[in-house]
């Protein structure tokens, strides 16, 4: 009771403050800040657990508060939201992690799933995430990675090597060729349905551009040892790290699923489960949202995350501000993949549930969504 009513003045401050900050016009620009004679303190971050009102009223103050919106726009049409810095518990707790087992057993779910989930999963530690950050509402398009490729004549590692659905890093013997590539994954899609069959390279080259499109300065650098390196406090488009993810699925709650711990509703919610031969057309963002504003966190395409996978990295953690493993990793290691995807099962698409990959791993169940931290406009006292 104590807890629930310091989480009440803690949004009510948040919203008092909120109302002496900038307003937003009618048409969703950002607002040019009125000059004060107080500087004032940021609204406080959010602090989970918070339900969905609440996770509005965290978005509102922030966006007012960086003299912005909760959600715009951008030049590839993307709709980004903003995303308030908070603290949660990421992972799973030893009772959760049992909850899923049990769930696993139901549903028939293999034991290397079940030995993950028990590794990999906890221990549920706390996470703080100091800095708010825009976040894709939905995975990036086919329609969207045509126009990069269009832009750039880029060639995509599926293209390069001769095959989609494989993690083989060289071009393949004639025998071995397939056609799946992001233009025909394999089954059949349209330009809003989210982009697959690319690598988690093609992603972050996708990134640069998209930065370099809208005059920022771009958030990778090359490597000529390791490969692609995310720049220190690069600003731009990136792949979002596996804190923030996280973070951004659970918007707020501490179950198995942004819903709830339910299975049966994540119909709603996601796109999984189904089959080779049998999987439909799927536009992005059809599916139920999260409170955040968040489309397709559960299933239908998993997502590439900036982060190294390690599955010991939670015996001991990064609290503040993630950046996953620090170890100098090789080109060829494995990168944090999540959120489940079309093909899986539901145990998989849970908020918690780490997936991995080689980074040149292409799939027609993997792809992307973009980060970027927000502008800023500035105020001065008088």
């Amino acid at each position: 009771m104590i807890v629930a009513l310091l989480m009440a003045i803690e949004i009510l401050s948040a919203d008092l403050f909120a109302q002496n900050i900038n307003p937003i016009t009618k048409s969703g620009s950002e607002v040019a800040p009125r000059r004060r004679s107080h500087a004032r303190s940021a609204p406080p971050p959010a602090r989970a657990p918070f339900d969905a009102q609440q996770a509005k009223a965290y978005q509102m103050a922030w966006a007012r508060h960086l003299g912005t919106t909760v959600e715009a726009t951008n030049s590839l049409g993307m709709k980004m939201v903003l995303i308030p810095p908070g603290k949660f518990m990421m992972g799973s707790s030893d009772q959760q992690v049992e909850t899923a087992i049990r769930m696993s057993v139901k549903l028939k779910i293999d034991q290397r799933t079940q030995k993950r989930i028990r590794d990999a999963e906890r221990p549920q530690h706390q996470m703080t995430l100091s800095r708010p950050f825009l976040l894709a509402t939905t995975e990036v398009t086919i329609g969207q990675f045509r126009k990069f490729v269009e832009a750039t004549k880029y060639v995509t590692q599926a293209e390069e090597f001769g095959t989609g659905n494989s993690s083989v890093p060289r071009k393949a013997a004639p025998p071995d060729k397939n056609e799946f590539t992001w233009r025909a994954p394999g089954c059949a899609q349209q330009e809003d349905s989210a982009v697959s069959q690319v690598t988690w390279n093609d992603a972050v080259v996708f990134c640069n551009w998209l930065s370099k499109r809208e005059k920022l300065s771009p958030s990778y650098r090359r490597d000529a040892e390791i490969g692609w390196v995310l720049i220190a406090e690069a600003k731009s488009y990136q792949l979002p790290n596996e804190a923030q993810w996280e973070y951004a699925c659970r918007a707020g709650t501490t179950d198995q699923y942004y819903f709830g711990d339910d299975y049966q509703a994540l119909p709603k919610y996601a796109w999984f489960n189904f089959k080779s031969g049998s999987n439909p057309v799927r536009s992005v963002g059809s599916k139920l949202p999260n409170a955040f504003g968040l489309r397709d966190m559960h299933g239908n395409i998993g997502e590439w995350c900036q982060d190294y996978y390690d599955p010991k990295f939670y015996q001991n953690p990064q609290r503040n501000d993630p950046t996953g493993p620090a170890s100098r990793l090789s080109s060829k290691s494995r990168r944090v993949i999540r959120g489940g995807d079309w093909w899986t099962n539901a145990i998989r698409c849970r908020s918690a549930f780490r997936g991995y990959g080689d980074q040149v791993t292409r799939s027609d169940d993997l792809g992307f969504r973009v980060l970027r931290l927000p502008p800023v406009n500035n105020r001065h006292p008088e």
